[in-house]
């Protein structure tokens, strides 16, 4: 969803054009598209090693029992503590800036 690489709203713009969707269905998906558009940011907007850790700790999950599954988060955690962008996220947070994340 977040990889698709076609123009949504012109799509709708088309459709509406031509009477194949009726309006209200139509804003619905306008709406849910800046919705995604907005997540999608605030995502690239982290840092791309930790994302990438807790990404692979959810998949790891998936198939675990719910103890390995708090095994895991908590090696997943660990591993996250010794990232460089932790470290840029605790300093930015305490001095009330943007972190500059590098994905390390």
């Amino acid at each position: 969803m977040l990889f698709a690489r076609r123009n949504i709203l012109a799509e709708i713009s088309e459709a509406l054009a031509h009477g194949r969707v009726g309006k209200e269905r139509a804003q619905r998906r306008e709406n849910f598209t800046r919705e995604r558009r907005q997540v999608a940011r605030r995502l690239a907007a982290k840092s791309p090693i930790v994302m990438k850790i807790g990404r692979d700790a959810f998949m790891r999950a998936v198939d675990a029992d719910f103890r390995r599954s708090v095994e895991n988060a908590a090696e997943s955690f660990a591993l996250v503590a010794t990232t460089e962008d932790c470290q840029e996220g605790l300093n930015a947070f305490v001095e009330k800036r943007t972190p500059n994340y590098r994905g390390r």
